[in-house]
């Protein structure tokens, strides 16, 4: 698989309250990180025992090879990573409150100007976009090249959303959506979504997320994966019924990179055929663990962790 997104060096604070503007607040605890959904997208599915290429771009700088050690360490193919000699790695400060919830202040940096040179090959059997690959800059053509080019090579490709491109994207990504086999979002970007939808999608009363999935992504992807945190997941297969899994209850330290941890670990279910209901529960597990850590890249689970959870046996469809 390749997995095309950023890579960051993450600062992570942690804090009793949110600042007000212009308070002090002091710290409760500082840690940096490998991060970045390319990253942690990359190194998760690396643990479980895929074999994954990182299509992202750092600067020369110091933070580099800090973003990229987690993905290194866990033998993520790194010959797609390229390096940029005039803009800085990209760097993301997380703040974390008391009850795990983060709130990230990114800065792209080198990220948005990869450009898939020199290139790699052969092309591999599936390629994971992050919704931050289709922000901006050289790295959103290369993203929308990629993609066409796997069309043509009936090779599947999936994406996870993010809010940011939601929020600038709107009225050109959903004509984007069917071009992806697997798309991924969590409840805030489904509503999000639905809310920007052209005519828009009138419900009475306002719909959860989970009941507007249908038409706001249909026409769309073939398999549409809501991500609900602590309510486990609901996988919508076009012409099937709706696949609610139930989550696990752990005590949330830290979900920064649950949502990645989610999404490698669904995909990595996948492309082995498991039935979808397990590819939701395993990769519910992961996030779980993963949840219960503090910390991006460098403390996602290996298989063994997620298993101890759910263990992913003969259940292929």
């Amino acid at each position: 698989m390749w997995v095309l997104g950023d890579a960051n060096a993450d600062v992570a604070v942690r804090v009793a309250r949110f600042p007000r503007e212009g308070e002090d607040v002091a710290q409760e605890g500082l840690g940096w990180s490998s991060g970045g959904a390319g990253v942690n997208v990359a190194t998760m599915f690396a643990q479980l025992g895929g074999k994954v290429h990182l299509l992202s771009r750092v600067g020369t700088d110091t933070e580099a090879a800090l973003a990229l050690r987690a993905a290194q360490t866990a033998g993520v193919n790194l010959t797609g990573v390229e390096r940029d000699s005039t803009h800085r790695t990209g760097t993301c400060v997380v703040l974390v409150s008391p009850s795990g919830e983060r709130t990230f202040l990114s800065f792209r940096g080198a990220n948005q100007h990869y450009s898939f040179s020199p290139a790699i090959s052969p092309f591999p059997n599936h390629l994971h976009v992050c919704g931050h690959a289709l922000l901006e800059g050289t790295q959103r053509t290369t993203a929308l090249s990629l993609v066409d080019r796997c069309a043509k090579s009936n090779i599947t490709v999936s994406l996870d959303l993010c809010l940011p491109l939601i929020e600038t994207h709107a009225s050109s990504l959903l004509p984007l959506l069917p071009k992806f086999q697997v798309v991924f979002a969590n409840e805030v970007e489904c509503a999000a979504l639905a809310d920007r939808v052209s005519p828009p999608v009138v419900f009475t009363p306002p719909p959860t997320p989970t009941e507007a999935v249908p038409s706001v992504f249909s026409p769309g992807p073939a398999l549409f994966v809501l991500k609900r945190g602590a309510r486990g997941c609901s996988v919508f297969q076009r012409g099937a019924p709706r696949i609610d899994v139930e989550p696990f209850t752990v005590v949330a330290a830290d979900t920064t990179a649950a949502g990645d941890a989610f999404v490698a670990a669904f995909l990595f279910a996948h492309l082995q055929n498991y039935k979808l209901y397990s590819c939701g529960r395993f990769a519910n597990a992961a996030g779980a663990v993963t949840a219960q850590s503090k910390g991006s890249g460098a403390n996602l689970p290996t298989l063994t962790e997620v298993q101890q959870l759910y263990p992913l046996n003969g259940q292929r469809s």
